[in-house]
Protein backbone atom coordinates (compact mmCIF):
# COMPACT_ATOMS: atom_id res chain seq x y z
CA UNK A 1 0.00 0.00 0.00
CA UNK A 2 1.83 3.11 -0.84
CA UNK A 3 2.57 5.69 1.53
CA UNK A 4 0.92 9.23 1.75
CA UNK A 5 4.43 11.20 0.65
CA UNK A 6 3.84 8.21 -2.18
CA UNK A 7 0.53 9.79 -2.94
CA UNK A 8 1.76 13.16 -3.08
CA UNK A 9 4.66 12.88 -5.49
CA UNK A 10 2.40 11.12 -7.60
CA UNK A 11 -0.29 13.32 -7.66
CA UNK A 12 1.83 16.17 -7.93
CA UNK A 13 4.29 14.63 -11.03
CA UNK A 14 0.31 14.60 -12.78
CA UNK A 15 -0.61 17.78 -11.70
CA UNK A 16 2.77 19.37 -13.06
CA UNK A 17 1.70 18.05 -16.21
CA UNK A 18 -1.73 19.09 -16.45
CA UNK A 19 -0.89 22.39 -15.36
CA UNK A 20 1.64 22.96 -18.13
CA UNK A 21 -0.87 21.97 -20.49
CA UNK A 22 -3.47 24.18 -19.24
CA UNK A 23 -0.72 26.91 -19.37
CA UNK A 24 0.18 26.54 -23.35
CA UNK A 25 -4.00 26.82 -23.70
CA UNK A 26 -3.48 30.07 -21.65
CA UNK A 27 -1.18 31.12 -24.01
CA UNK A 28 -3.11 30.56 -26.91
CA UNK A 29 -5.67 32.43 -26.59
CA UNK A 30 -3.52 35.55 -24.94
CA UNK A 31 -1.51 35.15 -28.40
CA UNK A 32 -4.96 34.75 -30.21
CA UNK A 33 -5.83 38.82 -28.37
CA UNK A 34 -2.69 39.80 -29.79
CA UNK A 35 -3.25 38.44 -33.32
CA UNK A 36 -6.88 40.21 -33.70
CA UNK A 37 -4.71 43.62 -33.95
CA UNK A 38 -2.17 42.60 -36.57
CA UNK A 39 -4.15 42.86 -40.08
CA UNK A 40 -5.05 46.73 -38.60
CA UNK A 41 -1.57 47.49 -37.57
CA UNK A 42 -0.73 46.21 -40.58
CA UNK A 43 -3.13 48.29 -42.57
CA UNK A 44 -2.24 51.58 -40.52
CA UNK A 45 1.47 50.90 -41.38
CA UNK A 46 0.92 50.58 -45.09
CA UNK A 47 -0.64 54.13 -44.63
CA UNK A 48 1.78 55.21 -42.87
CA UNK A 49 4.25 54.55 -45.23
CA UNK A 50 2.94 55.47 -47.93
CA UNK A 51 3.60 59.06 -46.83
CA UNK A 52 7.17 58.42 -45.94
CA UNK A 53 9.27 58.96 -49.48
CA UNK A 54 12.44 57.02 -49.29
CA UNK A 55 14.52 60.65 -50.24
CA UNK A 56 13.01 62.27 -47.14
CA UNK A 57 13.28 59.66 -44.77
CA UNK A 58 14.43 60.07 -41.29
CA UNK A 59 14.51 58.44 -37.95
CA UNK A 60 12.36 61.29 -36.22
CA UNK A 61 9.81 61.66 -39.66
CA UNK A 62 9.06 57.59 -39.06
CA UNK A 63 8.31 58.22 -35.56
CA UNK A 64 5.45 60.73 -35.67
CA UNK A 65 4.01 58.56 -38.91
CA UNK A 66 4.03 55.63 -36.63
CA UNK A 67 1.61 57.36 -34.06
CA UNK A 68 -1.71 55.22 -35.14
CA UNK A 69 0.48 51.72 -35.15
CA UNK A 70 1.27 52.86 -31.49
CA UNK A 71 -2.08 53.25 -31.04
CA UNK A 72 -3.31 49.58 -32.29
CA UNK A 73 -0.28 48.34 -30.60
CA UNK A 74 -1.25 49.81 -26.87
CA UNK A 75 -4.78 48.71 -27.38
CA UNK A 76 -3.51 45.32 -28.18
CA UNK A 77 -0.95 44.93 -25.43
CA UNK A 78 -3.42 46.10 -22.77
CA UNK A 79 -6.21 43.72 -24.19
CA UNK A 80 -3.69 40.84 -23.85
CA UNK A 81 -2.72 42.26 -19.91
CA UNK A 82 -6.53 42.38 -19.33
CA UNK A 83 -7.34 38.85 -20.84
CA UNK A 84 -4.21 37.57 -18.85
CA UNK A 85 -5.05 38.88 -15.73
CA UNK A 86 -8.53 37.84 -15.46
CA UNK A 87 -6.66 34.14 -16.71
CA UNK A 88 -4.72 34.64 -13.59
CA UNK A 89 -7.38 35.51 -11.25
CA UNK A 90 -9.33 32.10 -12.43
CA UNK A 91 -6.14 29.79 -11.98
CA UNK A 92 -5.54 31.32 -8.65
CA UNK A 93 -8.45 30.42 -7.56
CA UNK A 94 -7.99 26.76 -8.36
CA UNK A 95 -4.96 26.75 -7.50
CA UNK A 96 -5.40 27.61 -4.15
CA UNK A 97 -8.05 25.17 -3.15
CA UNK A 98 -6.12 22.27 -4.98
CA UNK A 99 -3.85 21.14 -2.34
CA UNK A 100 -6.51 21.77 0.25
CA UNK A 101 -8.26 19.21 -1.52
CA UNK A 102 -5.40 17.29 -2.01
CA UNK A 103 -4.39 16.87 1.34
CA UNK A 104 -7.93 16.17 2.31
CA UNK A 105 -8.57 13.17 -0.20
CA UNK A 106 -4.59 11.68 0.57
CA UNK A 107 -4.33 12.08 4.82
CA UNK A 108 -6.39 9.62 6.76
CA UNK A 109 -8.92 10.36 8.13
CA UNK A 110 -8.13 9.55 12.07
CA UNK A 111 -4.86 12.21 11.57
CA UNK A 112 -7.18 14.84 10.15
CA UNK A 113 -8.90 14.64 13.05
CA UNK A 114 -6.22 15.69 15.40
CA UNK A 115 -4.26 18.26 12.96
CA UNK A 116 -6.06 20.75 10.97
CA UNK A 117 -5.64 21.76 7.93
CA UNK A 118 -5.76 25.51 6.91
CA UNK A 119 -6.68 26.63 3.33
CA UNK A 120 -5.60 29.47 1.65
CA UNK A 121 -7.28 32.72 0.29
CA UNK A 122 -7.68 32.51 -3.52
CA UNK A 123 -7.52 36.42 -3.10
CA UNK A 124 -4.13 36.68 -1.49
CA UNK A 125 -2.84 34.34 -3.77
CA UNK A 126 -4.09 36.94 -6.89
CA UNK A 127 -2.51 39.92 -5.10
CA UNK A 128 1.10 38.13 -4.56
CA UNK A 129 0.96 37.02 -7.75
CA UNK A 130 0.63 40.39 -9.47
CA UNK A 131 2.73 42.30 -6.77
CA UNK A 132 5.68 40.00 -6.90
CA UNK A 133 8.43 40.00 -9.68
CA UNK A 134 9.03 36.65 -11.64
CA UNK A 135 12.73 36.90 -13.65
CA UNK A 136 13.17 40.39 -12.56
CA UNK A 137 9.70 42.47 -13.16
CA UNK A 138 6.21 42.63 -12.46
CA UNK A 139 4.10 41.06 -15.12
CA UNK A 140 2.20 44.25 -15.76
CA UNK A 141 5.93 44.99 -16.60
CA UNK A 142 6.66 42.17 -18.68
CA UNK A 143 2.88 42.86 -20.90
CA UNK A 144 4.11 46.64 -20.93
CA UNK A 145 7.60 44.95 -22.40
CA UNK A 146 5.78 43.07 -25.06
CA UNK A 147 4.08 46.34 -26.22
CA UNK A 148 7.34 48.20 -26.80
CA UNK A 149 9.54 45.54 -27.63
CA UNK A 150 6.98 44.71 -30.92
CA UNK A 151 7.46 48.50 -31.59
CA UNK A 152 10.64 48.67 -31.36
CA UNK A 153 10.95 45.98 -34.32
CA UNK A 154 8.70 47.08 -36.37
CA UNK A 155 10.29 50.45 -36.52
CA UNK A 156 13.73 48.52 -36.91
CA UNK A 157 12.75 46.80 -39.85
CA UNK A 158 11.45 49.48 -41.34
CA UNK A 159 14.86 51.55 -41.18
CA UNK A 160 16.52 48.27 -42.29
CA UNK A 161 13.80 48.20 -45.48
CA UNK A 162 14.39 51.66 -46.13
CA UNK A 163 17.75 51.22 -46.02
CA UNK A 164 18.34 48.21 -48.42
CA UNK A 165 15.87 49.91 -50.93
CA UNK A 166 12.54 47.60 -50.43
CA UNK A 167 9.39 48.28 -51.71
CA UNK A 168 6.61 49.19 -48.94
CA UNK A 169 5.28 46.24 -49.70
CA UNK A 170 7.86 43.92 -48.75
CA UNK A 171 8.40 45.64 -45.67
CA UNK A 172 5.37 45.07 -44.41
CA UNK A 173 5.09 41.69 -45.13
CA UNK A 174 8.63 41.24 -43.66
CA UNK A 175 6.64 42.95 -40.27
CA UNK A 176 3.73 40.52 -40.22
CA UNK A 177 5.20 37.92 -42.50
CA UNK A 178 3.16 36.01 -45.48
CA UNK A 179 -0.02 34.43 -45.47
CA UNK A 180 1.82 31.23 -47.30
CA UNK A 181 3.39 30.93 -44.04
CA UNK A 182 0.61 31.59 -41.72
CA UNK A 183 2.15 34.80 -40.80
CA UNK A 184 4.68 32.59 -38.81
CA UNK A 185 7.67 34.52 -40.26
CA UNK A 186 7.12 37.90 -40.00
CA UNK A 187 8.65 40.18 -37.20
CA UNK A 188 5.37 39.65 -35.03
CA UNK A 189 6.04 36.13 -34.53
CA UNK A 190 8.60 37.42 -32.46
CA UNK A 191 6.05 39.18 -30.08
CA UNK A 192 4.05 36.21 -30.17
CA UNK A 193 7.03 33.82 -28.85
CA UNK A 194 7.44 36.37 -26.11
CA UNK A 195 3.80 36.65 -25.09
CA UNK A 196 3.47 32.58 -24.70
CA UNK A 197 7.42 32.26 -22.88
CA UNK A 198 5.48 35.28 -20.35
CA UNK A 199 2.21 33.67 -20.23
CA UNK A 200 3.20 30.15 -19.43
CA UNK A 201 6.09 31.65 -16.70
CA UNK A 202 3.38 33.79 -14.61
CA UNK A 203 1.20 31.01 -14.19
CA UNK A 204 3.92 28.84 -12.55
CA UNK A 205 5.03 31.64 -10.83
CA UNK A 206 1.27 31.64 -9.33
CA UNK A 207 1.30 28.11 -8.85
CA UNK A 208 4.34 28.33 -6.69
CA UNK A 209 2.92 31.27 -4.47
CA UNK A 210 -0.33 28.94 -3.83
CA UNK A 211 1.91 25.74 -2.75
CA UNK A 212 4.39 28.53 -0.87
CA UNK A 213 0.99 29.97 1.17
CA UNK A 214 -0.25 26.39 1.84
CA UNK A 215 3.13 25.21 3.23
CA UNK A 216 3.23 27.88 5.82
CA UNK A 217 -0.30 27.43 6.92
CA UNK A 218 0.52 23.89 7.32
CA UNK A 219 4.13 24.04 8.53
CA UNK A 220 2.72 21.61 11.78
CA UNK A 221 2.00 19.01 9.17
CA UNK A 222 4.37 19.65 6.52
CA UNK A 223 8.26 19.28 7.32
CA UNK A 224 10.13 19.59 3.58
CA UNK A 225 9.72 20.06 0.07
CA UNK A 226 11.22 18.01 -2.67
CA UNK A 227 12.05 19.51 -5.70
CA UNK A 228 10.01 17.68 -8.81
CA UNK A 229 10.95 18.29 -12.31
CA UNK A 230 9.83 17.76 -15.25
CA UNK A 231 12.01 15.14 -17.13
CA UNK A 232 12.50 14.73 -20.44
CA UNK A 233 15.92 16.16 -22.56
CA UNK A 234 14.63 19.56 -22.89
CA UNK A 235 14.44 20.07 -19.21
CA UNK A 236 16.78 22.85 -18.35
CA UNK A 237 20.02 22.55 -16.56
CA UNK A 238 19.53 24.20 -13.31
CA UNK A 239 16.10 22.02 -12.96
CA UNK A 240 18.29 19.12 -13.23
CA UNK A 241 20.23 18.95 -11.02
CA UNK A 242 17.84 19.94 -8.66
CA UNK A 243 15.38 17.50 -9.23
CA UNK A 244 14.45 14.82 -6.21
CA UNK A 245 16.47 17.66 -3.44
CA UNK A 246 14.91 18.42 -0.31
CA UNK A 247 15.00 21.75 1.21
CA UNK A 248 13.08 23.19 4.27
CA UNK A 249 10.08 24.97 4.15
CA UNK A 250 12.59 28.27 4.85
CA UNK A 251 14.20 26.88 1.48
CA UNK A 252 17.55 25.58 3.04
CA UNK A 253 18.86 22.73 1.54
CA UNK A 254 18.67 19.66 3.49
CA UNK A 255 21.35 17.28 2.90
CA UNK A 256 23.25 19.02 -0.25
CA UNK A 257 24.28 22.15 -1.17
CA UNK A 258 22.33 23.08 -4.16
CA UNK A 259 21.09 26.57 -3.47
CA UNK A 260 16.84 27.06 -3.96
CA UNK A 261 16.93 30.70 -5.69
CA UNK A 262 13.63 31.00 -7.02
CA UNK A 263 12.15 27.63 -5.98
CA UNK A 264 10.18 25.61 -9.31
CA UNK A 265 8.57 27.18 -11.63
CA UNK A 266 9.95 30.72 -11.21
CA UNK A 267 14.04 29.31 -11.63
CA UNK A 268 13.68 30.78 -15.06
CA UNK A 269 11.59 31.36 -18.17
CA UNK A 270 8.75 28.21 -19.04
CA UNK A 271 10.13 26.78 -15.49
CA UNK A 272 8.01 23.50 -15.32
CA UNK A 273 9.08 22.51 -12.30
CA UNK A 274 6.80 21.75 -8.87
CA UNK A 275 7.81 20.56 -5.55
CA UNK A 276 6.11 17.86 -3.31
CA UNK A 277 5.81 18.02 0.24
CA UNK A 278 6.80 15.69 2.91
CA UNK A 279 4.48 15.16 5.69
CA UNK A 280 5.21 14.51 9.01
CA UNK A 281 4.97 10.60 11.04
CA UNK A 282 2.73 10.37 12.91
CA UNK A 283 5.13 10.23 15.84
CA UNK A 284 6.86 13.63 15.09
CA UNK A 285 3.11 15.14 14.76
CA UNK A 286 3.01 13.81 18.79
CA UNK A 287 -0.15 11.16 17.66
CA UNK A 288 -0.48 8.22 20.38
CA UNK A 289 0.35 4.89 18.78
CA UNK A 290 -3.01 3.61 20.42
CA UNK A 291 -5.14 6.43 19.04
CA UNK A 292 -4.06 5.12 14.89
CA UNK A 293 -5.14 2.40 13.02
CA UNK A 294 -1.87 0.05 11.80
CA UNK A 295 -2.91 1.07 8.17
CA UNK A 296 -2.42 4.79 9.05
CA UNK A 297 0.84 4.53 10.89
CA UNK A 298 2.26 2.42 7.98
CA UNK A 299 1.12 5.25 5.08
CA UNK A 300 1.85 8.00 7.41
CA UNK A 301 5.95 7.10 8.51
CA UNK A 302 7.12 10.13 7.02
CA UNK A 303 9.31 8.47 4.62
CA UNK A 304 10.52 10.25 1.70
CA UNK A 305 9.20 8.46 -1.64
CA UNK A 306 11.91 6.69 -3.54
CA UNK A 307 13.24 8.77 -6.93
CA UNK A 308 10.54 7.92 -9.70
CA UNK A 309 11.21 9.09 -13.00
CA UNK A 310 8.67 10.79 -15.51
CA UNK A 311 8.11 7.96 -17.75
CA UNK A 312 8.48 5.44 -14.70
CA UNK A 313 5.45 7.64 -13.07
CA UNK A 314 3.48 7.15 -16.22
CA UNK A 315 4.05 3.43 -16.94
CA UNK A 316 2.76 2.62 -13.29
CA UNK A 317 -0.58 4.59 -13.90
CA UNK A 318 -4.18 3.46 -14.74
CA UNK A 319 -5.08 3.16 -18.72
CA UNK A 320 -7.72 5.77 -18.58
CA UNK A 321 -4.90 8.47 -17.20
CA UNK A 322 -2.28 6.87 -19.52
CA UNK A 323 -4.94 7.84 -22.45
CA UNK A 324 -4.87 11.67 -20.49
CA UNK A 325 -1.34 11.68 -21.00
CA UNK A 326 -0.55 10.21 -24.29
CA UNK A 327 -3.88 10.50 -26.10
CA UNK A 328 -6.13 6.97 -26.85
CA UNK A 329 -4.16 5.85 -29.98
CA UNK A 330 -0.76 5.83 -27.98
CA UNK A 331 -1.64 4.54 -24.58
CA UNK A 332 -2.91 1.53 -26.47
CA UNK A 333 -0.03 0.98 -28.50
CA UNK A 334 1.89 1.55 -25.61
CA UNK A 335 -0.39 -0.93 -23.54
CA UNK A 336 -0.49 -3.95 -26.61
CA UNK A 337 3.58 -3.45 -26.56
CA UNK A 338 3.61 -2.18 -29.94
CA UNK A 339 5.96 0.50 -28.68
CA UNK A 340 8.06 1.45 -25.37
CA UNK A 341 7.37 5.39 -23.54
CA UNK A 342 10.84 6.58 -24.74
CA UNK A 343 9.95 5.49 -28.31
CA UNK A 344 7.10 8.62 -28.28
CA UNK A 345 10.03 11.28 -28.20
CA UNK A 346 12.27 12.14 -31.18
CA UNK A 347 15.79 13.15 -29.87
CA UNK A 348 14.93 16.55 -29.20
CA UNK A 349 12.48 15.85 -26.77
CA UNK A 350 9.24 16.39 -29.20
CA UNK A 351 6.49 13.92 -29.57
CA UNK A 352 6.39 12.20 -33.20
CA UNK A 353 3.06 11.96 -34.68
CA UNK A 354 0.81 9.01 -35.15
CA UNK A 355 2.37 8.05 -38.38
CA UNK A 356 6.05 8.75 -36.93
CA UNK A 357 5.05 6.08 -34.31
CA UNK A 358 4.20 3.53 -36.35
CA UNK A 359 7.09 3.96 -38.98
CA UNK A 360 10.11 4.95 -36.76
CA UNK A 361 12.88 4.26 -37.72
CA UNK A 362 16.53 5.76 -36.24
CA UNK A 363 18.10 7.91 -39.05
CA UNK A 364 22.01 7.33 -39.09
CA UNK A 365 24.74 8.51 -41.36
CA UNK A 366 24.76 6.50 -44.53
CA UNK A 367 27.54 3.54 -44.42
CA UNK A 368 30.11 4.58 -46.37
CA UNK A 369 29.09 7.80 -47.48
CA UNK A 370 32.26 10.54 -47.72
CA UNK A 371 31.42 14.20 -48.03
CA UNK A 372 34.86 15.40 -49.35
CA UNK A 373 34.34 12.67 -52.21
CA UNK A 374 30.93 13.58 -52.93
CA UNK A 375 30.79 14.68 -57.05
CA UNK A 376 27.04 16.12 -57.73
CA UNK A 377 24.40 18.01 -55.32
CA UNK A 378 22.22 14.60 -55.39
CA UNK A 379 25.15 12.97 -54.07
CA UNK A 380 25.67 15.30 -51.09
CA UNK A 381 21.77 15.28 -50.94
CA UNK A 382 21.21 11.39 -50.74
CA UNK A 383 24.46 11.23 -48.62
CA UNK A 384 23.50 13.50 -45.70
CA UNK A 385 19.72 13.14 -45.89
CA UNK A 386 18.87 11.88 -42.32
CA UNK A 387 21.99 13.10 -41.08
CA UNK A 388 21.45 17.20 -41.20
CA UNK A 389 17.85 17.13 -42.38
CA UNK A 390 15.15 14.79 -42.89
CA UNK A 391 14.79 16.60 -46.56
CA UNK A 392 17.81 18.30 -47.77
CA UNK A 393 17.59 19.76 -51.13
CA UNK A 394 19.93 22.69 -52.25
CA UNK A 395 18.81 25.46 -54.71
CA UNK A 396 19.35 24.49 -58.51
CA UNK A 397 22.93 25.74 -59.29
CA UNK A 398 24.82 25.34 -56.09
CA UNK A 399 28.11 25.49 -56.69
CA UNK A 400 29.56 21.76 -55.18
CA UNK A 401 31.91 23.10 -52.72
CA UNK A 402 29.12 25.63 -51.13
CA UNK A 403 27.00 22.63 -51.08
CA UNK A 404 30.18 20.96 -48.89
CA UNK A 405 30.37 23.88 -47.44
CA UNK A 406 27.10 24.18 -45.75
CA UNK A 407 26.52 20.37 -45.38
CA UNK A 408 29.80 20.16 -43.33
CA UNK A 409 28.44 23.51 -41.05
CA UNK A 410 25.38 22.05 -40.45
CA UNK A 411 26.96 18.73 -39.29
CA UNK A 412 29.69 20.08 -36.93
CA UNK A 413 26.54 21.92 -34.92
CA UNK A 414 24.59 19.18 -34.54
CA UNK A 415 27.50 17.21 -33.81
CA UNK A 416 28.59 19.51 -31.10
CA UNK A 417 26.00 19.95 -29.44
CA UNK A 418 24.21 16.84 -30.01
CA UNK A 419 21.04 18.22 -31.72
CA UNK A 420 18.23 16.39 -33.77
CA UNK A 421 18.84 16.68 -37.81
CA UNK A 422 16.64 19.55 -39.08
CA UNK A 423 13.46 18.71 -40.43
CA UNK A 424 14.61 20.10 -43.96
CA UNK A 425 17.17 22.10 -45.31
CA UNK A 426 15.60 23.60 -48.76
CA UNK A 427 14.86 27.12 -51.09
CA UNK A 428 11.04 28.00 -49.92
CA UNK A 429 8.83 30.37 -51.59
CA UNK A 430 7.12 33.03 -50.51
CA UNK A 431 10.43 34.45 -48.60
CA UNK A 432 11.86 37.75 -49.56
CA UNK A 433 14.69 37.88 -51.84
CA UNK A 434 16.87 39.88 -49.41
CA UNK A 435 16.77 36.53 -46.31
CA UNK A 436 19.95 34.49 -46.64
CA UNK A 437 18.48 32.46 -44.65
CA UNK A 438 15.89 31.62 -42.37
CA UNK A 439 14.88 29.20 -39.65
CA UNK A 440 11.44 27.98 -38.93
CA UNK A 441 10.73 26.89 -35.20
CA UNK A 442 7.45 25.40 -35.18
CA UNK A 443 8.71 22.61 -37.51
CA UNK A 444 12.74 22.97 -37.21
CA UNK A 445 13.51 23.45 -40.64
CA UNK A 446 15.78 26.16 -42.47
CA UNK A 447 15.13 28.03 -45.56
CA UNK A 448 18.42 28.78 -47.68
CA UNK A 449 18.53 31.27 -50.72
CA UNK A 450 20.19 30.13 -53.52
CA UNK A 451 22.28 33.68 -53.98
CA UNK A 452 23.56 33.05 -50.10
CA UNK A 453 25.65 29.65 -51.20
CA UNK A 454 27.38 32.07 -53.73
CA UNK A 455 30.58 32.67 -52.36
CA UNK A 456 30.86 35.28 -55.50
CA UNK A 457 27.88 37.29 -53.62
CA UNK A 458 29.55 37.51 -50.29
CA UNK A 459 32.83 38.64 -51.46
CA UNK A 460 30.71 41.56 -53.25
CA UNK A 461 28.55 41.81 -49.82
CA UNK A 462 31.62 42.68 -48.02
CA UNK A 463 33.28 44.67 -50.57
CA UNK A 464 30.45 47.30 -50.77
CA UNK A 465 30.16 47.05 -46.60
CA UNK A 466 33.37 48.27 -46.05
CA UNK A 467 32.81 51.56 -45.57
CA UNK A 468 29.70 51.32 -44.08
CA UNK A 469 29.25 52.76 -40.53
CA UNK A 470 26.68 50.11 -38.98
CA UNK A 471 27.21 51.48 -35.38
CA UNK A 472 25.64 54.67 -36.53
CA UNK A 473 22.33 52.62 -38.05
CA UNK A 474 21.36 51.81 -34.66
CA UNK A 475 18.97 53.80 -32.62
CA UNK A 476 20.31 56.20 -29.70
CA UNK A 477 17.95 53.58 -27.03
CA UNK A 478 20.15 50.31 -28.65
CA UNK A 479 22.92 51.97 -27.72
CA UNK A 480 22.34 53.35 -24.70
CA UNK A 481 21.83 49.86 -23.42
CA UNK A 482 25.68 48.78 -23.58
CA UNK A 483 27.43 48.38 -19.93
CA UNK A 484 30.84 48.77 -19.10
CA UNK A 485 31.40 45.57 -19.70
CA UNK A 486 29.91 44.95 -22.73
CA UNK A 487 31.98 48.51 -24.16
CA UNK A 488 35.42 47.21 -22.65
CA UNK A 489 34.63 44.00 -24.85
CA UNK A 490 33.99 45.82 -27.76
CA UNK A 491 37.40 48.13 -27.82
CA UNK A 492 39.44 46.18 -30.55
CA UNK A 493 36.86 44.55 -32.75
CA UNK A 494 35.41 46.29 -35.93
CA UNK A 495 31.46 46.41 -35.46
CA UNK A 496 30.70 44.39 -38.74
CA UNK A 497 27.33 43.81 -40.29
CA UNK A 498 27.46 39.99 -39.50
CA UNK A 499 30.39 37.76 -37.64
CA UNK A 500 30.72 35.84 -40.32
CA UNK A 501 29.85 36.39 -44.09
CA UNK A 502 30.52 33.54 -46.14
CA UNK A 503 28.49 30.56 -46.58
CA UNK A 504 29.47 28.54 -43.60
CA UNK A 505 28.56 31.61 -41.62
CA UNK A 506 24.93 32.01 -42.76
CA UNK A 507 24.32 27.94 -42.47
CA UNK A 508 25.88 28.29 -39.06
CA UNK A 509 24.19 30.90 -38.01
CA UNK A 510 20.63 29.37 -38.97
CA UNK A 511 21.54 26.68 -36.95
CA UNK A 512 22.37 28.54 -33.89
CA UNK A 513 18.67 29.03 -34.05
CA UNK A 514 17.85 25.18 -34.19
CA UNK A 515 20.29 25.63 -31.10
CA UNK A 516 18.77 28.04 -29.22
CA UNK A 517 14.69 26.72 -30.13
CA UNK A 518 16.38 22.98 -28.88
CA UNK A 519 17.40 24.65 -25.15
CA UNK A 520 14.53 27.32 -24.87
CA UNK A 521 14.35 27.03 -21.05
CA UNK A 522 17.75 28.11 -20.34
CA UNK A 523 19.12 30.27 -23.77
CA UNK A 524 15.90 32.37 -23.53
CA UNK A 525 16.61 33.87 -20.16
CA UNK A 526 20.89 34.05 -20.77
CA UNK A 527 20.37 35.55 -23.99
CA UNK A 528 18.00 37.89 -23.19
CA UNK A 529 20.54 39.05 -19.74
CA UNK A 530 23.28 39.15 -22.55
CA UNK A 531 20.93 41.01 -25.38
CA UNK A 532 20.10 44.14 -22.60
CA UNK A 533 23.25 44.28 -20.84
CA UNK A 534 24.44 45.49 -24.32
CA UNK A 535 26.58 41.96 -25.65
CA UNK A 536 25.67 42.59 -29.15
CA UNK A 537 28.17 45.40 -29.34
CA UNK A 538 31.25 43.50 -29.92
CA UNK A 539 29.46 41.06 -32.09
CA UNK A 540 27.88 42.55 -35.00
CA UNK A 541 24.98 44.58 -36.30
CA UNK A 542 23.00 41.56 -37.08
CA UNK A 543 23.39 40.67 -33.25
CA UNK A 544 21.68 43.85 -32.04
CA UNK A 545 18.49 43.12 -33.89
CA UNK A 546 17.32 41.20 -30.73
CA UNK A 547 18.37 37.93 -28.35
CA UNK A 548 17.62 35.46 -30.50
CA UNK A 549 20.22 36.77 -33.26
CA UNK A 550 22.56 37.55 -30.78
CA UNK A 551 22.87 33.90 -29.93
CA UNK A 552 22.79 33.05 -33.12
CA UNK A 553 25.72 34.73 -34.08
CA UNK A 554 27.26 34.07 -30.68
CA UNK A 555 27.21 30.39 -32.23
CA UNK A 556 29.02 31.33 -35.48
CA UNK A 557 32.03 32.79 -33.38
CA UNK A 558 32.26 30.06 -31.12
CA UNK A 559 31.69 27.78 -33.91
CA UNK A 560 34.33 29.22 -36.98
CA UNK A 561 36.14 31.74 -34.81
CA UNK A 562 40.06 31.24 -32.77
CA UNK A 563 39.75 31.90 -28.95
CA UNK A 564 40.43 35.76 -29.34
CA UNK A 565 37.26 35.68 -31.12
CA UNK A 566 35.21 33.77 -28.89
CA UNK A 567 36.26 36.97 -26.20
CA UNK A 568 33.53 39.02 -28.41
CA UNK A 569 30.83 36.73 -26.51
CA UNK A 570 29.39 37.23 -23.92
CA UNK A 571 30.96 34.90 -20.93
CA UNK A 572 28.15 33.40 -19.62
CA UNK A 573 26.77 32.30 -23.07
CA UNK A 574 30.14 31.45 -23.88
CA UNK A 575 30.67 29.05 -20.44
CA UNK A 576 27.02 27.66 -21.95
CA UNK A 577 28.26 26.95 -25.29
CA UNK A 578 31.83 24.97 -23.68
CA UNK A 579 30.01 22.95 -21.45
CA UNK A 580 27.27 21.83 -23.77
CA UNK A 581 29.81 21.07 -26.35
CA UNK A 582 31.58 17.59 -27.48
CA UNK A 583 34.74 18.64 -27.21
Amino acid sequence: MPTVNEKLDTETIAHLLFVSRYSTGAAKKMVKILDKSDKELSTALLMALEELEPESFTVKRLESLLGDVRKINDAATKGMLSGLLEEINGFAEYESGYQLDLFNSIIPKDILSQVSLMGISFEQVYAAAIAQPFQGRLLKEWASNVGSDRIRRITNTVRTGYLQGETTNDIVRRIRGTKAANYTDGVLQIGRANATSIVKTAISHTAAIARNKFAENNKDLITAKQWSSTIDTKTSAPCRIRDRLRYTLANKPIGHQIPYLQGPGKLHFNCRSGETFITASWKDLGIKKDELSSATRASMDGQIPAQTSYLEWLSKQSAYRQDQVLGAERGRMYRAGEIKLSDMYTDNGEWLTLAQLKEIETAGRKSGFSLADAKTLRDIENGMQGVIANQLHFPDGTPIESAKEAAQAMSDVLTKFNLAPLSSFSEREGIKASAAGAYFNENQSIHISAWALEQQRWDEIRKNGSDVDFLSMLPIKQLDTVNVAAEKAAKGFAFEYAAKLPVAGTVTHEMGHHLYYSNLDELEYLSTKAYQAGWWRPVSYYAASNERELFAEAVTLYMLGDESEHKRINPELLEWLKKNSRT
